[in-house]
C-alpha cells in the first residue's frame, strides 16, 4: 500500500467512526435503535471503519519486524474479521442464521482486536523511532476501551484514534517497507519486482 493511501485510510477510519456516531444519534432520536436508513448507514460506516483498521493492520505489520509484530497483527486482524462479521450479521440477520458463531468467540473479538492493534501500534512506533512512541498506543487503548464501554462515546473514540495515528510514519524509515511493496521484510513473502 502506498504511503499516501495508508495516510488516507488512517484519516478515513476516524471519519467513518464519526459517521457511525452521527447515524446512531439520528437513529436513536425516536427512543430506540433499530433497522432503518440511519441504522443501515451507520453500520455500513462502522463496517468501513473496520475494513480500514484491517488495512492499517496490514500496513503496520509490513513495517514491523519480528515475530511480535506478526503475533500482534494476527490478533488485530482476527478481531477485525470478528467485528466485520458482527456488523454484517446486524445488517443481514440471515447471515447469523446461516453460520452463527459461539457467543464466547463473538465476545472475544473486541478484546483480541484491542490487544492486537494496540500492541502492533506500539511495536511499529518504537521500531520507527517515533518520539514518545509509547504515547500513541496508550491513546489508541483509551479510545478503544471508551467505545467498548459505551457506544455513545464514539465521537471521543474517533478523535482519539485520529490523534493516535496522527503523523505516525506508515513505513519503516530504515527499510522503506510499506512504501508501496506488497511485502518486504525478512520472514514475509517478497513482492515481485
Amino acid at each position: 500500500m502506498r504511503r499516501g493511501t495508508a495516510r488516507f485510510i488512517a484519516s478515513l477510519v476516524p471519519a467513518l467512526l464519526l459517521v457511525y456516531a452521527t447515524a446512531r444519534w439520528v437513529d436513536g432520536r425516536d427512543g430506540s435503535q433499530g433497522p432503518g436508513a440511519a441504522w443501515n448507514v451507520g453500520h455500513v460506516a462502522f463496517l468501513g471503519a473496520f475494513v480500514g483498521f484491517g488495512l492499517l493492520t496490514v500496513t503496520l505489520w509490513r513495517s514491523s519486524a519480528g515475530s511480535s509484530g506478526t503475533a500482534a497483527a494476527t490478533a488485530s486482524f482476527s478481531g477485525v474479521l470478528l467485528f466485520c462479521w458482527v456488523i454484517l450479521t446486524d445488517l443481514s440477520p440471515a447471515l447469523d442464521r446461516l453460520a452463527s458463531l459461539p457467543d464466547l468467540v463473538m465476545a472475544m473479538g473486541p478484546l483480541v482486536f484491542i490487544a492486537g492493534f494496540v500492541a502492533l501500534l506500539a511495536i511499529h512506533c518504537r521500531q520507527a523511532g517515533v518520539p514518545r512512541w509509547w504515547l500513541r498506543p496508550v491513546i489508541a487503548l483509551i479510545a478503544l476501551v471508551l467505545v467498548g464501554a459505551n457506544l455513545d462515546l464514539l465521537p471521543a473514540t474517533a478523535a482519539l484514534i485520529a490523534l493516535s495515528l496522527w503523523d505516525v510514519p506508515l513505513r519503516h524509515p530504515s527499510t522503506g517497507v510499506g512504501s508501496g511493496q506488497i511485502f518486504g521484510h525478512e520472514g514475509h513473502p517478497s513482492s515481485a519486482n
